[in-house]
């Protein structure tokens, strides 16, 4: 591989099963640092977990905070209410 995201950081909201699980997991193999945000807080190998409800705006803002400055972005959580954290992400800074 080549390690295109070698010293970049990637964010997955959803990112402790199904396809979150897999893009997280090939961040990694790709050379980033990979932060997976999920319920669960089960992550693939070499993989930050991170647990929070996404429904949970303060949580993940708080979250959002503490990683810091974030390359790439990968929203793949199923929300389970009408609360959504999509209008936070595009307000954080």
């Amino acid at each position: 591989m080549s390690k295109s995201l070698l010293n970049q950081t990637v964010v997955v909201i959803g990112g402790g099963s199904g396809i979150g699980a897999a893009v997280a997991e090939l961040a990694s193999v790709e050379g980033a640092r990979v932060v997976a945000i999920s319920r669960s807080g089960v992550a693939p190998q070499s993989v930050e977990p991170i647990s929070l409800d996404v429904c949970d705006l303060i949580a993940l803002a708080n979250a959002l905070t503490i990683i810091g400055p974030i390359d790439h972005l990968v929203y793949t959580a199923a929300a389970r209410s009408s609360a959504t954290a999509l209008p936070l992400l595009v307000c954080y800074p």
